[in-house]
């Protein structure tokens, strides 16, 4: 069993607004820190998705104690429920009396390895209050990015480097049983748990009117310039992919739905979001099908 990993609601409005105003450098900063995170959970997603025997939860969210949760990936597995935080980073850095620098400019930064014993602690109270409290917990750091160098660190068995990483995932499929009813109990009542949260503290002000309308190219992001004969598909100029039309219209639809979700769906405001190219008869018959 295997959960799809969805993107943060935040990363999903900045790709939106990005193609259709300017973004600050501080929101362009969040936009390519979001993107490079959820780019590394998924690179670690298409190793974990291998392994045989066991269940993988992705995004969990959920308050304990009045405490929110975060967790990047569960595995659980017939021996143990493991915890995996995940990070992306690319660079030289140095590790000193538990804290990390980068190499080049001397710059402290966050180290995660501090926030891993916090979670591992939640994610106990939370199967000891599912009756699972037996399981046995291990919480592991993962640096996915292959150009991450860590030096000086000393060695810690919850510390995943991206050179270990296949080694690592060796060994937990190593004498791995297939897993009970019981495992898959305990995967429904953490998902049952999840809250995904919609944040959007730290986004940027936008309003309808400011926004370049027009259709997008799904493969770079480029605005599109005309559509195919009898609208059947749309071509990028730019990059040269084609998309058929009635995806297109989809996909445009719940971009607006995602930038403006009080904002009433109708043929016309698509037609406008659009920038006019698609006739509202293709528009009717796409949302009919839907």
């Amino acid at each position: 069993m295997i959960q799809k990993r969805g993107k943060p609601y935040d990363l999903l409005v900045l790709e939106a607004l990005r193609n259709r105003m300017t973004l600050e450098h501080k929101y362009h900063v969040r936009y390519v820190n979001l993107s490079k995170g959820y780019g590394g959970e998924c690179c670690l997603d298409d190793r974990i998705d291998k392994i045989k025997h066991c269940i993988v939860l992705k995004d969990l969210s959920f308050t304990i104690g009045g405490v929110d949760v975060q967790l990047d990936t569960v595995i659980i597995t017939s021996k143990e429920v493991i915890l995996c935080e995940v990070k992306n980073y690319e660079g030289e850095f140095v590790y000193r009396e538990e804290s990390l620098y980068k190499l080049d400019s001397k710059i402290e930064i966050y180290n995660p390895l501090l926030r891993l014993p916090r979670s591992k602690l939640l994610l106990k109270q939370v199967l000891k209050e599912l009756n699972y409290g037996h399981m046995p917990v291990e919480a592991v750091l993962v640096y996915v990015n292959p150009n991450f160098s860590l030096y000086e660190a000393p060695y810690f068995s919850h510390l995943v480097l991206p050179t270990n990483i296949n080694s690592y995932f060796e060994q937990v499929e190593k004498n791995l049983e297939p897993l009970t009813h019981a495992h898959t109990i305990l995967a429904d009542k953490l998902c049952s748990l999840n809250q995904p949260k919609k944040y959007g503290n730290n986004l940027p002000q936008y309003e309808y009117e400011m926004l370049k309308k027009g259709m997008i190219c799904l493969n770079c992001n480029s605005f599109i310039e005309s559509l195919a004969p009898k609208h059947q598909s749309i071509c990028c100029e730019q990059c040269g992919s084609r998309e058929k039309v009635q995806e297109a219209i989809v996909r445009h639809v719940k971009e607006y739905q995602l930038l403006f979700p009080d904002r009433k769906v109708g043929v016309s405001a698509i037609k406008e979001w659009c920038g006019g190219m698609v006739p509202e008869k293709r528009i009717r018959q796409v949302s009919k099908k839907k």
